[in-house]
């Protein structure tokens, strides 16, 4: 199956592998990238530079003190700000795969991670 890329802020850690994330933001900058367990305490903080546009922001799978995370499900919480300390917007992305497209209405609709996107909130297929 296929994978695509859509505005959502969860990733999956499967056998220490976590799902992909990416971030669209409007300028250059620093992401400052929180990685919140699912009682939504913070597990690991790591920066990334990010570019204007689709930027990698892909979790090792660590928590700040270096050990494995358990597996399971966790959310990202992403700010970004220029050299300056100013906020960049940006928006938090997720790669999943596809469980589903139907037609509704005759436009295309896909399921992915169990929630329904329209193709047109698709930012990447691969």
């Amino acid at each position: 199956g296929r994978e695509v890329t859509v505005e959502g802020d969860s990733l999956t850690l499967d056998a220490g592998v976590a799902t992909g994330s990416m971030l669209n933001a409007t300028g250059p900058g620093t992401a400052t990238v929180e990685v919140l367990g699912e009682d939504g305490s913070v597990v690991c903080t790591y920066t990334v530079s990010v570019a204007a546009g689709l930027n990698d922001i892909a979790w090792n799978g660590e928590r700040d003190d270096g050990e494995a995370a358990p597996d399971g499900e966790y959310t990202l919480r992403v700010s970004v700000a220029d050299r300056d300390g100013a906020e960049v917007p940006a928006t938090v992305l997720m790669t999943r795969l596809v469980e589903g497209l139907r037609f509704e209405n005759n436009i295309a609709v896909v399921t992915v991670g169990g929630e329904d996107y329209s193709v047109a909130d698709i930012y990447q297929i691969s």
